[in-house]
């Protein structure tokens, strides 16, 4: 039954992200080459308007908008299937509640994965065509620089590539919780609140989700930090500093997946208790 379930949802969101997908698509090519125009001739003429600039300034933000548009797509679709009077009839089929919190879940993190890879696919064709000051493109230099920061932590020692492993497990960790977080407040203010049950949902998982954000920049960045000055950090007399890195990064990645486990059985619960649609 997961797997009818899990088609359906698919299905449901299918429709909505070829459309959007389909219309970056068509704007990418123009959004490619008003970014390398705007690259070439910057500082040209400062008296000129460049539009290339405005070009490439709108794309980013339609690429951005793209992404918010598709996570709402999918917390409204958990409510609708849910919440809404289409929930009447969810609620009728013979599925058990915690199958349909499943499905949702597992429809949310695929399509989220789907959503990331063709933006990263887009961007990757848009850089590679934007020139760089090291006669190069800016996917290039990008790519480099990622690999200059595994290349650095591999100098130190196994226990800096670890570092940035768990920093990059901690950043997925936390993009489910806050799924999760949203889901849970969701269905709490379906459950609980009785007016304007929506936007208080959707409006308290966001500032969540944001918090959730900022938290995760904070201790990557610092991490990152410890990563990249480990030789100054031993100089300067404290004695295994990324043992300790290591030891807040671990605890981090149990603390934000026992809050997601709370998240996953106390929204079961809401639904097993739900008698009536609002």
């Amino acid at each position: 039954m997961l797997k009818k379930c899990l088609k359906y949802d698919f299905k449901a969101i299918f429709r909505y992200w070829w459309v959007a997908s389909a219309i970056m698509l068509s704007i990418t090519p123009l959004g490619a080459i008003c970014l390398r125009l705007a690259i070439l001739n910057s500082g040209t003429n400062p008296e000129h308007f460049d539009w290339e600039i405005l070009g490439a300034v709108l794309y980013f933000f339609a690429l951005g908008a793209y992404s918010v548009f598709m996570g709402v797509i999918l917390y409204i679709r958990y409510f609708k299937h849910l919440f809404s009077d289409e929930g009447y009839l969810t609620f009728t089929l013979p599925v058990k509640r915690q199958t349909l919190f499943v499905s949702k879940l597992l429809n949310h993190l695929i399509w989220t994965a789907i959503t990331s890879a063709f933006i990263a696919a887009i961007l990757a064709f848009v850089l590679s065509l934007a020139p760089s000051k090291h006669n190069g493109t800016i996917l290039l230099d990008v790519i480099n620089a990622i690999l200059e920061v595994f290349l650095e932590a591999a100098k130190h020692s196994a226990s800096a590539v670890f570092a940035l492993i768990l920093s990059i497990l901690l950043s997925l960790l936390t993009e489910i919780c806050a799924c999760l977080l949203l889901y849970l407040l969701i269905t709490f203010s379906c459950t609980i609140i009785k007016k304007a049950r929506v936007i208080a949902g959707i409006g308290i998982g966001y500032l969540a989700y944001y918090a959730f954000a900022i938290i995760v920049f904070i201790i990557v960045f610092m991490a990152s930090a410890v990563v990249s000055n480990a030789d100054v950090i031993f100089a300067n007399g404290l004695s295994h500093p990324l043992l300790i890195v290591n030891t807040f990064l671990i605890t981090a990645c149990v603390f934000v997946s026992f809050v997601s486990v709370i998240a996953i059985f106390k929204s079961i619960s809401l639904l097993e208790k739900r008698l009536n649609m609002a």
